[in-house]
C-alpha cells in the first residue's frame, strides 16, 4: 500500500541521493522533523486516550511537537539521524517491493 508518507520519503531519499553528502548535511534538520514526527504520529495514540473525532487532531498537534524535537536532536546526533534515515529508507523499500 502506497501511503502520502511514504512518498514524500522516497521524493526526499531520491533528492538527497542525486545531490550528494553536502545537500544530505544541510538537510539533516529536515529528515529529524519527519523522523520524530512519524514516530510520535504513530505511537502518540497508544499513550494517548481521546475520542475518535480528536484523534487526527492529537496525531497531527503530535507530528509537529515531535518534528520539532526531531529537528533539534538531529544535528548533535548526526550518526543516529543517518542509521535512521537508512533504516526508513530501506524499511519504504521493503514495503513498496513486498506489496
Amino acid at each position: 500500500m502506497v501511503t502520502p508518507f511514504g512518498i514524500v520519503l522516497v521524493v526526499f531519499g531520491i533528492f538527497v541521493c542525486f545531490m550528494g553528502y553536502s545537500i544530505f548535511r544541510s538537510m539533516l534538520p529536515l529528515w529529524g522533523f519527519i523522523l520524530g514526527g512519524a514516530i510520535v504520529y504513530l505511537v502518540i495514540v497508544q499513550f494517548i486516550k481521546v475520542p475518535a473525532q480528536q484523534q487526527l487532531i492529537v496525531q497531527i498537534v503530535g507530528f509537529i511537537v515531535g518534528g520539532v524535537i526531531g529537528a533539534l536532536i538531529s544535528g548533535p546526533l548526526y550518526y543516529v539521524v543517518v542509521f535512521l534515515s537508512g533504516a526508513a529508507g530501506g524499511a519504504l523499500l521493503g514495503a513498496i517491493l513486498g506489496a
